[in-house]
């Protein structure tokens, strides 16, 4: 059996099941869960024009989770705001920042409206539980970490008719309360999501001009050049 799930890092796409020697534990960790949400990271972050969406990692509301223990940190923005370029860019900053460590656990969640029926609460959590388990596979038994990191990107386009959405967060909080369980969490600017995280600190994701313009910039020779030549002025 073979489950494929990248590790994250710029440049790399390591199916992390070679990391598992032992063929009874790769059958056990893709029983587990046969979701795997690296191709979506891996798409989302192709998109991204290089050197942008990096303003987000250097705010003071992204240092802050970064270093302080049991932290959520809500991630707000209208369509189009460039929310979703953020989970893979904050997914990437995590895995190259522990890359060394084993004592770091990381998962990430990128849900789509498109893919309801994997979005149940059950099948997350065991997602989540499979990409803590692929980093320590030589002991499945006694799986510890001093910090773990949950990533969970366009949380509006969660399921929530069975009560998937509030039922995945509960969880995970009831783990912060006795863990070092830190979570990010994009979303619409919608109510819902707006009182599930009413009183969390706030990462307001809205498109910045410096990113507008290093895009223009570089699809600039793909327009015809008399649009170029009006662009610039001539």
């Amino acid at each position: 059996m073979s489950f494929g799930f990248g590790v994250g890092i710029p440049g790399q796409q390591t199916p992390l099941v070679e990391y598992c020697e032992n063929e009874e534990t790769r059958t056990i960790l893709t029983w587990l869960s046969p979701i795997s949400h690296a191709p979506q990271h891996s798409d989302y972050r192709d998109r991204r024009e290089p050197g942008t969406g990096k303003w987000a990692l250097a705010t003071p509301e992204f240092r802050s989770w970064l270093m302080s223990p049991k932290q959520t940190l809500y991630c707000p923005g209208a369509p189009g705001a460039g929310k979703t370029i953020l989970a893979p860019i904050v997914v990437d900053e995590l895995f190259l920042r522990y890359r060394s460590s084993d004592n770091v656990g990381i998962a990430y969640v990128y849900c789509n409206y498109k893919r309801q029926q994997e979005q149940q609460s059950a099948q997350i959590l065991a997602s989540l539980i499979q990409q803590l388990a692929y980093r320590k596979p030589s002991s499945l038994e006694t799986i510890k970490f001093e910090q773990i990191f949950i990533v969970i990107d366009a949380l509006d386009e969660f399921q929530m008719q069975d009560g998937s959405r509030n039922r995945v967060l509960h969880e995970i909080s009831a783990i912060q309360v006795s863990h070092n369980v830190n979570l990010p969490a994009t979303s619409r600017d919608i109510p819902d999501a707006t009182a599930l995280f009413n009183g969390q600190p706030v990462l307001e994701i809205n498109a910045r001009e410096e990113d507008i313009v290093k895009y223009l910039k570089s699809h600039m020779i793909r327009l015809p050049s008399f649009v170029e030549k009006i662009a610039q002025g001539a």
